[in-house]
C-alpha cells in the first residue's frame, strides 16, 4: 500500500513539478530481505494446545491453529451451521473481510472436537484489543 500511495504521489509531484523526494518514502522491500521464519511442527502446535488447561482457550488456540486465523478472527465468526461441508469456516469480518477459510489439517476440527464450540468470553474495543488479549 505504500508503494502504491508514493507511486500516485510522485506522479502528482510530477505533473505539480514540485520538488520533493518521494522515493525515500516507499520503503525498501525485496524478497531477498525477508528473514526466514521458525514456525513450530505441527506435533508443537498439539503440544502446547494440550497444556491449556481452559477448555475456551484451547477451543480458540485450536481454531487458529486449525484455520490460520488471526487472533481477533476467532470472535468474528460465523458459527451458526459450523462445522461446514468439508469444515469450511466463515470469518465474518477482520483484516481481510469477509472470507471462507478451510481446515489445514481437516482432522484436527473432530479431534480436537472444534464443532463443540467454545468462544472465551474476552472483550475488546476494537479488533487490536481482541487480538491482543487472545495473544
Amino acid at each position: 500500500m505504500r508503494q502504491k500511495t508514493c507511486l500516485a504521489l510522485a506522479k502528482l509531484v510530477e505533473i505539480a513539478n514540485f520538488n520533493f523526494d518521494v522515493k525515500r518514502f516507499s520503503g525498501n522491500y525485496s524478497p531477498t530481505k525477508v528473514s526466514k521464519r521458525e514456525l513450530p511442527s505441527d506435533e508443537a502446535i498439539a503440544t502446547w494446545r494440550d497444556k491449556i488447561t481452559n477448555s475456551q482457550w484451547q477451543w480458540c488456540f485450536g481454531m487458529l491453529a486449525t484455520y490460520g486465523l488471526r487472533p481477533h478472527e476467532v470472535f468474528h465468526l460465523d458459527l451458526e451451521q459450523f462445522p461446514r461441508q468439508a469444515g469450511v469456516l466463515r470469518v465474518m469480518e477482520g483484516k481481510t473481510g469477509e472470507r471462507r477459510v478451510w481446515p489445514l489439517h481437516p482432522e484436527s476440527v473432530e479431534y480436537w472436537q472444534l464443532m463443540d464450540v467454545k468462544v472465551p468470553g474476552c472483550t475488546g474495543r476494537n479488533n487490536k484489543e481482541l487480538g491482543q488479549r487472545v495473544s
